[in-house]
């Protein structure tokens, strides 16, 4: 968290507990203390804009990681299919070559 932040919050604990005062000196204490907040949900809504931006660029990154994943996953599956028709090619063409070894015999 941005560290005026930390001192504002600080301070606002510190004034909430000693804003005992006349009735006279609780308005301008009462604006101080708004002024402070106001100033507080400024700073953290410039956190929150920074952190909003931070997490969208990994979302980003995750889904063009999760794509890349796809097409590698798809890319097995085509060789995989690829080898697996080369291996009942080869088993046919021994199996014929053993039946047409054994016919001439």
């Amino acid at each position: 968290m941005n560290p005026e932040a930390h001192k504002i919050v600080e301070e606002l604990e510190s004034l909430t507990k000693t804003a005992k005062a006349s009735e006279a000196e609780s308005q301008s204490w009462s604006r101080f203390i708004a002024w402070r907040a106001a100033r507080l949900q400024v700073i953290l809504a410039g956190e929150q804009a920074k952190s909003a931006e931070k997490v969208e660029r990994q979302t980003n990154k995750l889904i063009g990681l999760t794509w890349a994943i796809v097409i590698f996953s798809f890319a097995l599956f085509l060789l995989t299919a690829y080898l697996c028709y080369d291996a009942y090619r080869n088993h046919q063409n021994h199996n014929f070559t053993n039946q047409s070894t054994t016919e001439q015999r």
